[in-house]
């Protein structure tokens, strides 16, 4: 049998989304441990914003204009042409190029352009008089009111100008600055922030041309600036034609939110009938809020959600949901779902689920050294997340739910203790053979010693223990405390900057005390046969490992304009800078690790860490990166200087981590800042290799008895080798590769393979293969599991859009989940709409997705649901 670069490359037969069963037998571990890997190592590790790089492929983003914050509209024309507001200022400034005084009437005329500034507001029009006794003016002609609340345009105006209330004829205002425009035929100012407006228009559009693609006409308004408007016998106009009347109509005009109703969603399924759901939003004050959601699919359930959320401070807030749904009206059908995999497929009447999450930290001034962490998510039954969205308790393909509370701390400034319990809900498998972690508490302390002074290799002794004390509970099966107790000690050295390495010791001393001894009703018995373990065992494993790096690099200069340079310049993105620049490195490594061999069959096992096989294993490989120095062009900077040929420049792999570590977040490496000097230094690619040999040899036990269940027999000396490429010379590209290649059976056990396309309209590609072979089925033939994921994202035209994603069983040639997507915007973004087609299986259905947003007012997102699975 081969042996994975990881250990053993046993994988269970896997269905689409999923990984393989995880469950707690004698192999559990390498199958969660290889899973997890695996999908790290297959995951575009991207750190950096959609601007920066190409993102990887994502289910819930269709477009990625979807991901990022509004942007704000262009200031008022009309603030630009007057120039702004001025500043309060005592007594009034009156000036025009024609000016007359009547004392008899205490009142200033002007003509030719009048200016009236009086408190920090200021008036212009073409004529217009002030009586400076109580402060009235009355102007027309190009009415322009600035002030500290905004620009006001008029016809004629009729106004106190210190208060700046009065009349208006022709009213012209923006509520905040790129929010609703308002146009009134007669309005009134009756306060600071509050208008009566008749025969008005209200709408978000800010066309260049003056154009209303929407609005909102009524035949009486009142609006509260940063507060709400209330309209009276309105009709929503779209480009120019009435498409809804309603007597009342209310909705915010302010950028912060406020209670009221959210953008329903409905449908129509031919197995779930009439769909509809109303989020309601609720403002309890600047800190908290809630959402009810009331739903009903008319031929399978009715029911409710809640979300709330609270911020106590800075460093504390909860929130949670609720849902609950009853399932009458569905009657025995199960509307297309297959449950096979599914070990109760149970559904209930009342189903519930719900989820609870809390950061508690003090505050930095108190120099509390305690942090608390609470992620609770629960549902009633385990088909419940494959019918009910719930992102927020867990994803359709969930194959369990993990609720944990953790309080962490120091104590007497040594030690680091935290207090832990976790809780798994079995989705896949049967829950009663899980263990739970209730609970488990952990300590850690350590020190650094200078035995040999201060000395040019940084000789020095780290020391260093931990304790960790569990109590597993389940309802089949053995379950009690294990307590793992671990003292450790390294010695760390450089020579100068050539070489850096690391001796390690350390000693598990594992003691186990059950409360119940019998093994799990499904689980193999003991070597001897029995299916019972004693109440009381321990187990004493020294582990040692010597580890050392060193690193080489040479520093490039670049032909300014090159065909290199030119290639990783390319895009508008791009102009500001050029490659000045590159350095490659070469960073081998190995690491030794001895582990003998100790009796631990007859031990519990709960994780991991309850088995260590025997090894006497050396890690060897190394990396390459060529990095690139981005700078402004030569005439607009100072010199350039070089790169720093320092070997600690270098990013190093670090030796104290866990050859299993390696590779993690490497497939697509983001944007790297390694040096602090001037400019900008990007890794433009990056080549791994890795293997292992352990010096065992493991296939002698397979010789010597066929019928060996040992998960050690027949494991090759040589690892399968570990590859791995990444390339991301511009913003605008990135690939990446990674594989686990077989040397004894020549087979590729797992690779994946990674693109994403980007230019400078944000047009995207982005497409991710993962396979990974089963060698129990046939060790000399790839008859794994495929899996294909991507987004495509195109502007077909200035107004129009396509977005799409795709999930694909590359294996059976079936669709897991697909959707594509057409967006129409309109030529001043103040409207968009949304058609398009989506696909999913268990539950199999599709729908037709329509959506429409009205700028400013929101989204109606919509499904109209076509279900093409009988199966009841």
């Amino acid at each position: 049998m081969s042996r994975g670069f990881l250990g053993v490359m046993k994988v269970v037969p896997i269905r689409p989304l999923f990984f393989g069963r995880l469950f707690f037998d004698r192999l559990s571990f390498e199958r969660v441990l290889f899973a997890t890997v695996i999908g790290g190592l297959c995951a575009f590790a991207m750190t950096a914003s959609v601007d920066a790089q190409v993102p990887p492929p994502d289910r819930q983003m269709w477009f990625s204009e979807d991901t990022k914050k509004t942007k704000q509209e262009e200031a008022l024309r009309m603030k630009k042409a007057t120039g702004g507001v001025t500043t309060a200022s005592p007594g009034v400034d009156f000036q025009a190029p024609v000016i007359e005084f009547d004392r008899n009437k205490n009142e200033i005329v002007g003509k030719g352009g009048v200016t009236i500034s009086d408190s920090g507001v200021q008036v212009q029009a073409d004529e217009g008089t002030f009586n400076t006794q109580t402060r009235q003016g009355v102007v027309s002609g190009n009415v322009v009111v600035s002030s500290s609340a905004g620009i006001l345009a008029a016809d004629t105006a009729t106004l106190h100008v210190p208060n700046e209330t009065g009349e208006f004829t022709n009213l012209n205002f923006e509520v905040e600055e790129g929010g609703f425009d308002v146009l009134s035929a007669k309005a009134r100012k009756v306060s600071e922030f509050d208008f009566e407006l008749e025969d008005s228009s209200v709408t978000s559009c800010h066309c260049p041309d003056g154009a209303k693609p929407w609005e909102i006409r009524s035949d009486s308004c009142t609006i509260t600036q940063e507060g709400y408007a209330h309209s009276y016998d309105s009709s929503v106009y779209f480009e120019g034609l009435p498409i809804f009347y309603s007597p009342y109509l209310a909705f915010p005009v302010k950028n912060e939110r406020a209670s009221g109703l959210l953008p329903p969603q409905w449908g129509v399924s031919n197995q779930n009938g009439i769909l509809y759901r109303q989020p309601i939003l609720g403002i309890v004050d600047g800190s908290s809020d809630f959402t009810v959601s009331p739903f009903i699919a008319t031929k399978t359930r009715v029911g409710a959600s809640l979300e709330a959320e609270r911020i106590f401070t800075r460093t504390h807030r909860v929130n949670g949901g609720f849902v609950y749904s009853n399932e009458s009206l569905r009657g025995d059908s199960l509307r297309g779902l297959d449950v096979e995999d599914t070990y109760d497929p149970t559904i209930d009447t009342n189903r519930t689920g719900g989820y609870y999450k809390q950061r508690w930290t003090p505050d930095s001034k108190s120099n509390l050294p305690l942090e608390f962490v609470a992620d609770g998510r629960y549902t009633s039954d385990n088909l419940f997340l494959r019918e009910i969205p719930a992102p927020e308790i867990g994803e359709k393909q969930s194959q369990f739910l993990t609720s944990t509370a953790v309080l962490r701390g120091r104590v007497l400034d040594a030690v680091n203790a935290e207090a832990r319990a976790e809780y798994n809900q079995m989705l896949l498998t049967d829950p009663d053979v899980q263990t739970q972690r209730l609970p488990e508490v952990t300590a850690n302390t350590g020190t650094t010693f200078r035995p040999f002074g201060f000395n040019p290799y940084g000789l020095k002794l780290v020391t260093g223990a931990g304790v960790t004390a569990t109590d597993f509970v389940r309802q089949d099966g053995y379950d009690g405390w294990r307590t793992d107790i671990v003292p450790k000690a390294s010695i760390p050295f450089h020579i100068s900057n050539y070489m850096k390495g690391q001796f390690s010791a350390e000693l598990h001393q594992t003691e186990y005390s059950l409360d119940e001894t019998m093994l799990p009703s499904t689980a193999t018995p003991l070597p001897d046969g029995s299916t019972e373990l004693s109440s009381s065992s321990n187990r004493t494993l020294p582990i040692l490992s010597y580890g050392m790096s060193t690193g080489v690099e040479r520093i490039f200069d670049v032909d300014r304009g090159g065909t290199f340079s030119r290639l990783v310049n390319l895009g508008a993105k791009n102009e500001r800078s050029e490659l000045v620049r590159l350095k490659h490195t070469i960073e081998p490594d190995v690491r030794y690790t001895y582990i003998p061999d100790v009796d631990q069959e007859y031990n519990p096992l709960f994780d991991q860490i309850d088995r260590y096989r025997q090894r006497s294993l050396v890690s060897y490989g190394f990396s390459s990166r060529l990095y690139g120095r981005f700078m402004e062009p030569y005439e607009r900077t100072q010199a350039i200087e070089e790169l720093s040929p320092q070997g600690e420049s270098i990013p190093m792999v670090d030796l104290g981590s866990s050859v299993l570590d390696f590779g993690r977040n490497m497939l697509v490496a983001p944007t790297q800042n390694i040096d602090l000097r001037s400019g900008d230094i990007r890794q433009l690619a990056l080549f791994t290799v890795r293997q292992t040999y352990d010096f065992i040899d493991n296939t002698q036990g397979e010789q010597d008895d066929p019928s060996s269940t040992d998960k050690n027999d027949g494991l090759d000396q040589f690892s399968d080798v570990n590859l791995g490429m990444s390339l991301s010379p511009s913003k605008y590209f990135a690939a990446g590769a990674q594989t686990n290649y077989g040397i004894e059976d020549a087979l590729f056990h797992s690779y994946s393979l990674s693109l994403g396309f980007m230019d400078d309209r944000e047009d995207m590609i982005r497409a991710r293969y993962i396979f990974i072979d089963d060698t129990d089925e046939d060790p000399n033939v790839d008859n794994g599991t495929g899996q294909l994921e991507g987004n495509v994202e195109i502007a077909l035209h200035q107004r129009v859009r396509l977005g799409g994603y795709l999930r694909l069983d590359a294996n059976a040639s079936e669709v897991i989940e697909s959707r594509a997507l057409l967006r129409f915007i309109n030529s001043c973004r103040c409207w968009s709409a949304d058609m398009g087609f989506g696909q999913t299986n268990n539950p199999d259905q599709s729908q037709v997705l329509v959506g429409f947003t009205f700028g400013g007012l929101g989204g109606m997102r919509q499904g109209v649901g076509m279900t093409s699975s009988n199966s009841n």
